[in-house]
C-alpha cells in the first residue's frame, strides 16, 4: 500500500499548479493521460487565480486544444511532445504546441482528420466559436514538424 501511495505521488501532476481549479484540473487530467500513452507533455503556467473566464468557456477551450494535440501526438511513432504555456498578464495567453505529422492549412482551415466519431472535427471549430465570443485574437500554424495554436485574450472583467 504505502508502494502504491509513492507511485501515485510521484506519477501526479502538480495539482494546484495555476492556482485555478479549472486549469489545474484539467492539466492535471491532460497530462496524465499524456502520460499514461507515452506522450511528453511540458506545462508552463503563472498565478491564473485572477482568470475571470466563465467555466464552461474554458472547459471547451483548454479541453479540446489538449485533446487535439494528445490525438496528433498519438499519430506520431515516436517524439510525442506537447508543450504548453498559459500566462495571465494584462491579456490571457494560451499557446499550445505539439509535434504533429504535417499538416496543411488552408484558407484559415484545417481539414478534418477522421470521420469516425459524430463529435470529431467539432472541437477546433467550439475553440474558434468561444475565442470569437471572447474577442480573442488567435492563430495557428504548422511548421518543421510542430503545430502551433496561440490565443491572446482580453481581460473580460474591464
Amino acid at each position: 500500500m504505502v508502494k502504491e501511495i509513492n507511485n501515485d505521488t510521484i506519477n501526479k501532476f502538480e495539482q494546484d499548479l495555476a492556482n485555478h481549479p479549472v486549469f489545474d484540473v484539467i492539466l492535471n487530467q491532460k497530462h496524465q493521460f499524456a502520460l499514461g500513452m507515452d506522450i511528453s507533455m511540458s506545462v508552463k503556467v503563472n498565478d491564473l487565480s485572477k482568470v475571470s473566464i466563465p467555466t464552461d468557456l474554458l472547459v471547451v477551450l483548454l479541453s479540446n486544444l489538449l485533446d487535439n494535440a494528445i490525438e496528433a501526438c498519438l499519430r506520431l511513432p515516436n517524439h510525442r511532445e506537447i508543450v504548453c504555456s498559459i500566462l495571465q498578464e494584462e491579456e490571457l495567453y494560451i499557446s499550445i504546441r505539439n509535434a504533429s505529422l504535417p499538416v496543411e492549412i488552408h484558407e484559415g482551415s484545417l481539414p478534418a482528420t477522421s470521420k469516425t466519431s459524430m463529435e470529431h472535427g467539432y472541437g477546433l471549430g467550439a475553440v474558434i466559436y468561444t475565442l470569437e465570443q471572447l474577442k480573442a485574437e488567435y492563430t495557428y500554424t504548422y511548421q518543421d514538424g510542430w503545430f502551433l495554436f496561440a490565443a491572446e485574450i482580453p481581460d473580460i472583467t474591464s
